[in-house]
């Protein structure tokens, strides 16, 4: 995991009463992994990963990922205790046309940019911390044939008394934060939280509230007057179209 400092973070929102909501009480919703729209997020098969790792001549320390398989670790429990998780997913890009289209409802919606300090998943209950999303054909493979063998071979005889303090947490991390190499546009970064849910934020961490290219006045001035009352400090900005053919930018407003 890394700090939530080291970044800066969009969320896309189509404007509706959830995100009045999220304005009013300051709040973000975490999302079970078995609500997310892709049907494989978060719900790789590790049994079969695992299999396939160790079947593959390029594989680091085959016989270490054998001991792993052989000491018969309940795959199944994991995964079934990863679907009472939390998620809540940003961008770290906020002028990808794609990104607006899908998740703030054709461009008619709005992107909260969030900043945070440097405590941020240490004062927030739950929170198990903030990492960036790895693309790939088969990530949770190809982390067992090259990486997953340091962390087995330093916390092997935990993992056989079903106490592994290295390897299952490492592992519940790379499984919420992998997905496949066709949503690399998104460059994704994830909070993971130890529970699916609202929580309470500082309004202190959203800086600026950018409106779409077909965000209507009426949604704009909606927008700015719920901003303003409820004592927020933001930044306004709208995109506009730039003089490349598909090309966007922001400007202040």
């Amino acid at each position: 995991m890394i700090d939530a400092s080291d970044f800066v973070l969009f969320k896309f929102r189509k404007i509706d009463n959830f995100l009045y909501k999220q304005i009013i009480n300051s709040q973000w919703y975490f999302s079970r992994p078995d609500n997310l729209n892709d049907p494989f997020d978060c719900r790789v098969d590790i049994s079969k990963s695992l299999k396939n790792a160790i079947a593959r001549a390029d594989c680091n320390e085959p016989m270490m990922l054998t001991k792993l398989l052989n000491i018969e670790v309940n795959f199944k429990d994991i995964a079934g205790k990863l679907k009472n998780f939390g998620v809540c997913s940003f961008s770290l890009n906020q002028l990808k046309s794609l990104l607006w289209s899908h998740y703030a409802d054709q461009h008619r919606g709005v992107c909260l940019m969030y900043k945070f300090p440097d405590n941020f998943v240490s004062e927030i209950n739950d929170i198990v911390g903030i990492t960036e999303v790895t693309y790939g054909t088969n990530p949770l493979r190809t982390w067992f044939r090259l990486e997953a063998h340091k962390l087995i071979a330093e916390d092997i005889e935990s993992i056989k008394n079903n106490r592994p303090d290295k390897f299952i947490p490492e592992l519940v991390k790379i499984i919420l934060t992998i997905k496949d190499s066709c949503w690399k546009y998104e460059n994704e970064v994830r909070i993971i939280r130890t529970l699916p849910g609202d929580i309470d934020i500082n309004r202190e961490f959203l800086k600026q509230v950018c409106f779409g290219l077909h965000t209507s006045p009426s949604d704009k001035l909606t927008i700015r007057k719920l901003i303003e009352n409820c004592g927020y400090d933001v930044q306004f900005c709208e995109i506009i179209r730039t003089e490349d053919d598909f090309g966007i930018d922001s400007i202040e407003i």
